[in-house]
């Protein structure tokens, strides 16, 4: 009796085994058209972007200079291929009739791997790699449709698709995509695998019943869900087409009409994009448009749309969107700017133009081309001239055409001499530029950081030199740039110079968000780094706040001293803020000296520490270090006596 028991439970053991691999040979043979169409999915949806990957100029067989040199091929082969491994797939390429013979874009992973295939080159000849779907290939450059097809060469055996495209050069052309047999296996018998052990949790601890059958159609399903999706995207950047945004702007209008449903649209354009796409390349400007788009995700509702309505607009559909919020979206968006600005490493910057505009009656047509003509007023000033100037800085960072130049800074008493570092630009075709008009335009670029970067390297060059003061502008953009900052922290404390660099910030800066301003010097000083306060006078004048910050230095603006000889007031400023300085434990430099008498009169206030053109002009340091080591700006300054100063 009891081996009876055995036996039978022998027997439903391997009943139970049988019918679990039954089981698990059905699954497979049910998922392989599944798992295919979805394959076939991915293929078709990688195909479909290899035109827009590999960049619309590359269509000619010779890889010549009027195309790609062989290692930008090579770097854009590689691309593709990375491309195609995050979507599970295994080549990306181009196929090109040839005579009688078809051949196609290398793809590899390795330059080394490349030089083994025939031809020594980046283009292949299907007939020589023994591709058994020559035939096949040939008719599918006819047709308009993608074409599935299962192919093998003396590499192995493939699922792929082609796409039929014609170049702009009228060249016929077939965008595809593979994945190798292997790897089609691999995903097929994973997918049954993971399907399997969902089915036996499911048998054990949740489903008392086992569901056998699954939709054929559902992955077919998808992929028309996916055609269609794209029907109404724009290519690029996937963001709705012009055609479908303006349908929906069209409902949103009746929804308004006869529900009460309250809705805005945004409208953003890349001012620059015309301008990057003539100088940097269509490439830059179609990966611009792309970052636009995600910023918008970024800072748009589950319930907005994002419509690219023309080459370089957007537009966003708000439903319910209020007023009072119109302002944290500008702010939202002028801080991604603001970040791509300061963080991108490429020699170009974003510039964009944005409005809000909600909608309140009148046609669909009438409210679109109204909020355009709004959007198109607020175009900055500038226009391309600008544009170019910023264009041009960035050439001239690289090119090494911002120069450093260094003016003296006296101190009578002390019988010192110091100086400061001013940059200026020597543009190859427009000589000399002003600074007042290029330090705008690099602050609204962001290149500033860099030029600063310059002056800072010059400066500590200068100091170890002359062993002397110098001190270096920091402009608003640069202060507020936590992460600039803390690299050029860094570069100071590296530099065994560190100790004669003094930082002068405008009074702007100073008192815009104080208690930050104070963390920020604080941390500097413990570098050993002085701070200034320069043309104080000029904008916030306030002695509320001096003797808060820990600054070494003041400098009155020389709209002070220009009549320090005529006028009644500026002398009793003068002389207060230099008692001030006294007290409180900082020196009070007067800015623009120009004559004697100026300089006279300033000493009978009690002020001791100049700079202008009397002293000298900025100049380069070779000419600035023969001056110095020859006694020129030490025997100026001892032209005056400082024993008629004020008692302190």
């Amino acid at each position: 009796m009891k081996n009876i028991k055995t036996i039978t439970m022998s027997n439903q053991i391997i009943l139970f085994v049988f019918g679990l691999l039954t089981l698990f040979f059905i699954i497979f043979f049910m998922e392989f058209n599944d798992v295919q169409t979805e394959i076939d999915s991915d293929l078709y949806m990688g195909a479909s972007n290899v035109k827009y990957y590999m960049g619309e100029n590359f269509v000619s067989k010779k890889l010549n200079e009027n195309t790609l040199t062989p290692e930008e091929a090579l770097e854009k082969f590689n691309f593709l291929h990375e491309k195609a491994l995050l979507l599970g797939l295994d080549y990306f390429y181009i196929l090109m009739k040839d005579g009688n013979d078809i051949v196609y874009a290398a793809v590899s992973d390795t330059k080394e791997e490349l030089q083994k295939v025939p031809n020594s080159g980046f283009w292949f000849s299907l007939k020589e790699s023994g591709d058994n779907s020559f035939d096949e290939t040939w008719e599918a450059f006819k047709s308009s449709e993608p074409v599935y097809i299962e192919s093998s060469d003396m590499w192995g055996s493939y699922r792929s698709v082609y796409i039929p495209e014609i170049s702009k050069d009228g060249i016929r052309y077939i965008a595809g995509a593979d994945i190798t047999t292997t790897s089609l296996k691999k995903q097929i018998f994973l997918k049954t695998m993971k399907i399997f052990t969902i089915f036996l949790i499911s048998m054990f601890f949740i489903v008392p019943v086992l569901f056998l059958s699954k939709k054929s159609m559902k992955a077919k399903k998808k992929l028309e869900k996916y055609i269609t999706f794209m029907d109404n995207r724009d290519r690029l950047t996937t963001a709705y087409n012009r055609d479908y945004g303006l349908k929906l702007l069209s409902n949103k209008i009746k929804e308004f009409h006869t529900e009460g449903k309250s809705f805005s649209i945004g409208l953003l354009n890349i001012d620059n994009l015309r301008f990057i796409n003539e100088s940097r390349g269509m490439d830059v400007g179609d990966c611009l448009l792309i970052i636009v788009h995600r910023l918008l995700v970024r800072i748009s509702r589950k319930t907005d749309t994002i419509v690219r309505v023309e080459g370089n607009k957007f537009m966003i559909i708000l439903p319910g969107f209020r007023k009072k919020y119109q302002g944290k979206i500008y702010d939202a968006i002028e801080k991604k700017i603001v970040f791509f600005n300061q963080n991108n490493k490429k020699e170009y910057f974003l510039r964009l133009n944005y409005i809000i505009c909600e909608y309140y009656d009148g046609s669909m047509k009438d409210f679109f081309e109204e909020s355009i003509q709004k959007l198109k007023k607020l175009k900055k000033n500038g226009g391309m001239e600008d544009l170019v100037l910023k264009d041009e800085i960035s050439r001239g960072i690289k090119n090494l055409e911002f120069k450093t130049f260094f003016q003296p800074k006296v101190y009578l008493e002390e019988e010192k001499v110091g100086f400061e570092a001013l940059v200026r630009w020597f543009h190859p075709e427009k000589g000399v530029i002003s600074p007042n008009i290029f330090i705008p335009l690099a602050e609204e670029s962001y290149l500033i950081n860099k030029i600063t970067e310059i002056v800072l390297n010059d400066s500590l060059n200068a100091a170890e030199i002359l062993k002397t003061d110098i001190s270096i502008n920091l402009s608003a953009i640069s202060f507020e740039n936590n992460y600039f900052l803390s690299s050029l922290q860094k570069k100071i404390d590296d530099s065994r110079n560190k100790n004669y660099i003094t930082f002068e910030l405008t009074e702007r800066i100073a008192v815009t968000n104080f208690e930050d301003t104070l963390d920020k010097i604080n941390n500097f000083k413990k570098s050993g780094v002085s701070f200034s306060i320069d043309d104080f006078g000029s904008g916030y004048s306030s002695l509320s706040y001096i003797e808060k910050l820990p600054i070494n230095e003041l400098k009155i603006d020389k709209s002070f001293i220009d009549n320090i000889n005529t006028s009644l007031v500026n002398p009793i400023i003068i002389e207060l803020i230099t008692k001030i300085g006294r007290v409180a434990g900082f020196k009070t430099v007067c800015e623009g000296v120009e004559t004697e008498e100026q300089i006279e009169k300033l000493i009978s206030l009690g002020s001791d520490s100049f700079q202008g053109y009397y002293f000298g002009k900025p100049e380069p340091l070779l000419r600035v270090v023969e001056k110095y080591e020859k006694g020129e700006y030490h025997s100026k300054l001892r032209q005056f006596s400082y024993k008629n100063q004020p008692e302190k």
